[in-house]
């Protein structure tokens, strides 16, 4: 049997080999699979967009005062200037922690217990807080007169508006002239846009009187941050539109359709036409029956 030529397959198990031919045919074959699949993807996240609750997301822009890191000499020119502005990074990225800290987290939460029992509109609620925290009150790094927060409010009203995962702080910084200008940005999410836009007022605040309470540079700390007086200085956003979220579902439904038309090639053994059974066999195919059932 040693002139007995043995069968061996030609490319591969199955003899399947993929040409961009072959992709062309075999997803024109299975063209109505992924239009229906896609469609349903499609069509889940239009239902999703209209029952989902957004998340919407307010910001607060900060201006952070940095004289006491640009100092002057008799000249006018700056005193140690590399060393200032390394030093005042080294502050900020200390201060964002410190914005995103328990402490200043416990300080929001009762301020905005302090609001509602107020009962006051957002804006006299956020002047008398800004009008009670004197330039004295803050030398002396103080609590704000008739706003106190102590042990016992944090305990009682902790987590109960602001937790970490819905407030979050960053800072951009830009040169003007000698001096560097830095713009903190402290933002709070709520299903509520206009909750968030409160919220995120009463945040800047609080991280305003905590940081002049935990960091001192040894100049004094009053001064620090001036925050934001205008209502129209807080920026707003969703999380998510509607049409995005319509998108990235189709998307994932085609995706997962080209997955399934995949498989279901990988799954198939059959012979689909002359060039497969070449391959197959190794041997020239002289004629083939495309339908045998059609054969009587």
């Amino acid at each position: 049997m040693d002139n007995e030529e043995k069968f061996t397959p030609q490319n591969g198990a199955n003899g399947k080999e993929i040409s961009f031919a072959n992709i062309f045919y075999i997803l024109r074959a299975h063209l109505i699979l992924i239009i229906f699949i896609t469609a349903l993807f499609g069509a889940g996240g239009f239902a999703y967009s209209k029952v989902r609750k957004s998340v919407y997301t307010a910001s607060v822009p900060v201006l952070f005062k940095t004289e006491m890191f640009n100092e002057k000499g008799g000249d006018g020119n700056s005193v140690n200037q590399v060393s200032s502005t390394n030093y005042l990074f080294a502050y900020l990225d200390t201060a964002v922690g410190v914005c995103k800290s328990g402490e200043v987290l416990d300080r929001a939460n009762v301020y905005y217990h302090f609001y509602l029992s107020s009962k006051k509109d957002i804006d006299v609620f956020i002047g008398d807080l800004k009008t009670a925290y004197s330039e004295d009150v803050r030398a002396a790094r103080a609590e704000i007169p008739d706003y106190e927060v102590t042990d016992a409010l944090k305990t009682e009203w902790r987590d109960k508006f602001y937790t970490s995962s819905k407030v979050g702080t960053n800072y951009t910084s830009s040169k003007n002239s000698a001096d560097t200008v830095v713009y903190f940005n402290l933002w709070v999410k709520d299903l509520n846009g206009d909750v968030a836009r409160e919220m995120a007022r009463i945040y800047a605040v609080a991280a305003d009187v905590s940081l002049n309470q935990i960091l001192d540079l040894g100049q004094g700390t009053a001064g620090l941050i001036e925050l934001a007086d205008k209502v129209s200085d807080v920026s707003f956003s969703s999380d998510m539109s509607p049409r995005n979220i319509i998108i990235i579902a189709a998307v994932l439904g085609f995706v997962v359709s080209l997955i399934m038309v995949y498989l279901l090639y990988l799954a198939d053994n059959t012979v689909k036409g002359k060039e497969q059974l070449e391959q197959l066999t190794g041997a020239n195919v002289i004629a083939y029956l495309e339908d045998i059932a059609e054969v009587k």
